[in-house]
């Protein structure tokens, strides 16, 4: 059994289809939103915890 090096592959052999590419950046989008919700939620909250230590300390 012979194993092939990096640079004797033939690169066009592992060109992935243009469904595929789609799909992945499909999906890549998708994750990116959810992300995005994420981020802002930890933002409110943290905005949220920030107020209710100001209202203790002024109190």
């Amino acid at each position: 059994m012979t194993l092939t090096k990096e640079r004797d592959r033939d690169p066009l052999i592992d060109v992935p289809t243009s469904a595929a590419v789609r799909l992945r950046l499909h999906r890549v989008l998708q994750e990116a939103k959810k992300l995005r919700i994420l981020l802002r939620t930890a933002s409110q909250i943290e905005r949220i915890d920030s107020a209710k230590l100001e209202g203790r300390t002024d109190g």
